[in-house]
């Protein structure tokens, strides 16, 4: 059996716009809580982040090099953005 080569779908500008919120909400923003966990293959980086009557989740994942490799941000309502905090706390 021959091997299965990865590839890389192209992102479209809906989710390079995400990824380019997630950026900017980590580096910038004031998180209620922030959190940042590495393995032998990436570096995830999560927070959440008040809004209004809301909660903000942001996450970027970068390769071992720090290039970003994926990102997305969320909206809960307060007691969910929470659970989700912890969620990837324990699932990262």
């Amino acid at each position: 059996m021959g091997k299965i080569l990865p590839f890389v779908v192209p992102l479209d500008d809906v989710k390079l716009t995400e990824i380019k919120f997630a950026q900017e909400l980590l580096a910038n923003g004031t998180a209620i809580k922030k959190a940042s966990i590495a393995s032998d293959q990436s570096i995830s980086e999560f927070a959440i982040f008040p809004a209004a009557d809301e909660i903000i989740g942001a996450c970027l994942t970068r390769d071992t090099r720090g290039k970003i490799v994926d990102g997305f941000v969320k909206q809960f309502k307060e007691p969910d953005g929470w659970n989700w905090f912890q969620q990837m706390q324990r699932h990262m």
